[in-house]
């Protein structure tokens, strides 16, 4: 990876947390268990299929 693919990366994963933050229940992020929980479950929704991209080039975009 390139260091501009690297800034690029980030970017987005910055982005996509701000996006995933915004939908969440912020009265449910209590704990640190509350927070670890929130995220593993939007990620396993809404990141993970699109990761999986990854090992079947003929679904990527």
């Amino acid at each position: 990876m390139t260091p501009l693919e690297r800034l690029e990366l980030e970017a987005c994963i910055n982005r996509a947390s701000e996006i995933l933050y915004k939908n969440a229940d912020p009265d449910s992020l209590e704990t640190l268990e509350d927070i670890e929980t929130a995220v593993r479950e939007q990620v396993l929704e809404n990141v993970s299929p699109q990761i999986a991209r990854l090992g079947a080039p003929s679904l990527a975009p």
